[in-house]
């Protein structure tokens, strides 16, 4: 079976206020930060690049790092013929992956699916790309989610307990999330103007396409957001 052809759009744009205010190095960026050599950008994009059928990525970066963001990128545009497109990122996560969307839609270059995946998640591996993969061409969307191990409870206004929260149903979701790229390209138009900010693009598509897959996270998929979880890397 052949794989279907797919874009990735990887998000850089945001301004990692939690990473910064704990990082001895001030300002910069999470997605800046070094992880094994590479920039922590680098090492979340490089994985998609060598899987067949992909036809672009989609970086969205700050409009005051668009530089830095492309030197973060390091040599991925050399190693490569697939196209680069840098697209400037909106007000929230959303507003910046719609604004992919339509790039790639623009240029011709959506495929049959997209793949979208946190510019702070440098350890994502190809086993789990490919498992959510294979879940996404049977469904049209699918994404990866761990259990969550301790209790879950929530709290007051006065910070104390209100209730303890039955976790049996209760997952971790991370990225990449894979759609039919016209499906959620269609579920995030449609959503622009809800006054509401969704939290991830598999609840987007829920709202207005359908059921989204899950499939076995990956523990060591972490996102990068203290400063201390890039310490032993």
């Amino acid at each position: 079976m052949a794989i279907p052809s797919f874009s990735v759009i990887v998000t850089a744009a945001g301004s990692s206020t939690r990473f910064k205010d704990e990082n001895i190095n001030g300002s910069v960026k999470k997605e800046f930060m070094s992880v094994d050599g590479h920039s922590v950008l680098y090492s979340a994009a490089s994985k998609f690049m060598t899987i067949p059928g992909m036809v672009a990525l989609a970086i969205t970066f700050d409009s005051d790092v668009e530089v830095q963001t492309k030197y973060a990128l390091e040599d991925l545009v050399l190693q490569h013929d697939i196209p680069i497109l840098m697209v400037e990122g909106g007000k929230t996560r959303q507003n910046s992956v719609f604004n992919a969307l339509r790039s790639l839609s623009d240029n011709g270059l959506g495929g049959q699916f997209v793949m979208i995946h946190d510019g702070a998640r440098p350890f994502v591996s190809l086993e789990n790309i490919y498992q959510i993969f294979a879940e996404a061409s049977l469904a049209g969307a699918a994404a990866g989610a761990i259990p969550i191990s301790d209790a879950v409870i929530e709290i007051t206004d006065r910070m104390t307990v209100s209730r303890h929260v039955d976790k049996k149903r209760l997952m971790l979701i991370q990225t990449p999330q894979i759609f039919r790229f016209d499906q959620i390209l269609e579920a995030h138009a449609k959503a622009e103007n809800d006054d509401f900010e969704y939290g991830d693009d598999a609840s987007i598509y829920q709202k207005y396409i359908g059921d989204v897959s899950i499939c076995p996270g990956d523990e060591c998929n972490r996102k990068i957001t203290w400063p201390h979880d890039l310490e032993g890397m």
